[in-house]
C-alpha cells in the first residue's frame, strides 16, 4: 500500500489573490490533511478499515439470476393518479424522461415504467420496494432496480430481516437477492452496484458493468458493516460520472469529513482519501473535490456571518500533488457545512441562511437567496410567481434549495401538519397519515410549494420562473409544471416534461 500525505496549509492571514498557490504558506498547527491511498487489490493490512479487496471477475451468466417469466400488468390512470398508496420515482440525467409508479397489492407490488409515450413495461414484485433506481442507456435500454430496504418507511425491521432486491433490464431480471444493504443504478444504465452482507459480519460490493457484462466482487471486510439495524457510518453512491462507486462518511454531521473509498466500475485501482481538519468536503469523483476550510482567524467562528475559504481542487495521488483550480472567500450566515453539487456538475450550492450558488468552472457567485429573515426581500423576489392578490403570508416558510437538472428548487410550506401527528390519528400508519394530509390540503391548512429558478439564465438576484404545488398526500399527482411528472397523453398514462 502506498500512502501519500497531501497537506493543505492555511495562511495566518486571509489571502485575497484567488490564484494563490498553496505552497506559499505552511502552518503545521492548522494543516488540513488529505491521505490519498492507492490500494493494491491483493494487499493485506490488519486494520479494520484496511482489509484487502479481493477482486474476482465472474462470468456474468453464472452470476446472473435465472430470468423470471415476465408478467405484464396494466395500471390504469384511474388507479394511479391521486392514489394515496401510489409511489412515484423520477429518473434524472439520461433517465430524466423516465418515471416508475408502484402500487402495493397485498404482499406484492404492481409497477409500471413510463416515458412520454406511455408504458414501456410493467409487472409485479413479490415485495414492497422502499428504494427504486432508474437508468436509461444510449441504446434505449432501461434498467430499473427495486429493493425493500430498512429505513425507507414502514414498520421496524430487525437487522437480520429480509431486504430483497430485483434489478430489471427491459423487464428481464438481471440480478436478485433476498438480502442487501444498499444499491444504485447508474442514470446512464452503464452499470449497477449492490452492497450486501457477507459472512462473519463482513460485507461485499458487487459491481456489474452493463457495457461489458463484467462483474467484480469486492470483499470489504467489516469496515462498511452497519453499526445497527438503522445506522451506518458509510453510504454508497456513484461518482458524478458513474465511473466509480463511492463509500462516503454518513455519520451525523459528517459533511464529508473522514474516509472516502472509491471503487472503479471498469479499470483502475481502489483508492481511499481521508479528509481532516476542514469544515466540509464534497467530491465529484476521486480527483475533483470541493472544500470549505476553516478561517485562518478562528476567533471569527463565534460570528453569525463568516467569510469562508471555498476551494475547488484536483488531486493527483500518483504525483503526490494537488492543484488549486480556484479559491473564493464566500460570506455565509449560519453555515455549518452543507454543500450540494448539481448532478450535471455545473453548480455548487452552499446551504446557509443565505443560499449561495457558485459556478464550478470559475468559482464565481452565480446566485444568492436569503432563505431566513428578510421577509420583505423574499417577497419582492418571489412576487412575480405568486397570485396577483398575494400577501407576504401567502409566500410560506422557506426551506433550503436543491438542484434538479438545470433548475434550482426552494420549497416552502404554508401551515403545519400538527393535526396529523401520531397522538391524533388512530391507528397511525402511512395511509391514515396521508389521508389526513389530504384533508388539511383541501382545507388550505397545510400546503407545500416549490419556487423554481432556471440556473441557465438566472442573475445573482434573479426571480423564479414559476411556482408549483407539491402534493405530500400522494406522489402520483398530475404534473403541474414543465418539470417531468405524470401526464395523460391522448388518454394514456405517461411520464415526462413539457418543455
Amino acid at each position: 500500500m502506498r500512502e501519500l500525505n497531501l497537506r493543505i496549509p492555511i495562511s495566518n492571514s486571509l489571502p485575497s489573490d484567488r490564484s494563490l498557490k498553496f505552497s506559499q504558506y505552511f502552518t503545521i498547527a492548522l494543516s488540513c490533511v488529505l491521505l490519498v491511498t492507492a490500494i493494491d487489490a491483493n494487499q493485506n493490512t490488519p486494520e479494520r478499515d484496511h482489509v484487502p479487496d479481493q477482486l474476482q471477475i465472474n462470468d456474468v451468466q453464472s452470476a446472473r439470476s435465472s430470468n423470471i417469466p415476465k408478467q405484464e400488468i396494466r395500471l390504469l390512470k384511474s388507479q394511479v393518479i391521486g392514489n394515496i398508496e401510489c409511489n412515484l420515482t423520477a429518473g434524472y440525467g439520461n433517465a430524466r424522461e423516465i418515471g416508475v409508479v408502484e402500487i402495493p397489492r397485498g404482499d406484492g407490488t404492481d409497477f409500471a415504467v413510463l416515458n412520454p409515450n406511455g408504458t414501456l413495461f410493467s409487472g409485479t414484485l413479490p415485495f414492497h420496494p422502499t428504494w427504486t433506481r432508474i437508468g436509461a442507456g444510449q441504446d434505449d435500454s432501461i434498467v430499473v432496480g427495486f429493493a425493500e430496504l430498512r429505513g425507507g418507511g414502514g414498520e421496524f425491521k430487525p437487522q437480520d430481516a429480509p431486504e430483497p432486491i430485483r434489478i430489471l433490464r427491459d423487464n428481464e431480471t438481471i440480478f436478485e437477492s433476498e438480502k442487501v444493504w444498499d444499491f444504485d443504478v447508474a442514470a446512464d444504465a452503464s452499470s449497477f452496484f449492490v452492497h450486501q452482507p457477507g459472512p462473519n459480519g463482513t460485507s461485499q460490493l458487487i459491481v456489474r458493468n452493463l457495457n461489458t457484462e463484467d462483474e467484480v466482487h469486492h470483499d470489504l471486510g467489516t469496515r462498511f458493516t452497519p453499526v445497527s439495524a438503522y445506522e451506518n457510518d458509510y453510504m454508497p453512491k456513484y461518482s458524478l460520472d458513474f465511473k466509480e462507486a463511492v463509500f462516503i462518511p454518513a455519520y451525523a454531521d459528517a459533511w464529508g469529513i473522514g474516509k472516502h473509498w472509491f471503487y472503479p466500475i471498469a479499470e483502475g485501482k481502489t483508492s481511499r482519501i481521508t479528509v481532516e481538519n476542514m469544515l466540509s468536503a464534497l467530491s465529484a469523483n476521486s480527483k475533483e473535490w470541493y472544500f470549505v476550510e476553516y478561517p485562518a482567524d478562528r476567533s471569527v467562528l463565534k460570528d453569525d456571518r463568516i467569510a469562508w475559504p471555498v476551494y475547488r481542487k484536483q488531486l493527483d495521488p500518483a504525483r503526490n500533488a494537488e492543484k488549486v483550480i480556484w479559491h473564493r472567500m464566500i460570506e455565509l450566515e449560519h453555515f455549518y457545512g452543507s454543500m450540494e453539487l448539481s448532478l450535471n456538475g455545473k453548480w455548487l450550492g452552499l446551504s446557509a441562511w443565505n443560499y449561495v450558488v457558485l459556478d464550478t468552472q470559475t468559482g464565481e457567485t452565480q446566485f444568492e437567496f436569503q432563505t431566513v429573515h428578510d421577509k420583505k426581500g423574499q417577497f419582492a423576489r418571489l412576487r412575480p410567481v405568486l397570485p396577483v392578490d398575494a400577501a407576504v403570508s401567502d409566500m410560506g416558510s422557506l426551506g433550503s434549495g436543491r438542484f434538479f437538472e438545470h433548475y434550482l428548487l426552494f420549497y416552502s410550506k404554508l401551515g403545519n401538519a400538527m393535526a396529523c401527528s401520531r397522538d391524533r390519528i388512530k391507528p397511525y400508519n402511512r395511509t391514515t397519515y396521508r389521508t389526513c394530509l389530504r384533508e388539511q390540503r383541501r382545507q388550505n391548512k397545510y400546503r407545500w410549494f416549490h419556487y423554481v429558478f432556471d440556473m441557465n439564465n438566472v442573475s445573482i438576484d434573479g426571480d423564479p420562473i414559476f411556482r408549483r404545488e407539491v402534493f405530500r398526500d400522494t406522489e402520483c399527482s398530475i404534473a403541474n409544471s414543465p418539470l417531468p411528472g405524470l401526464r395523460v397523453n391522448n388518454g394514456v398514462l405517461a411520464y415526462g416534461s413539457s418543455d
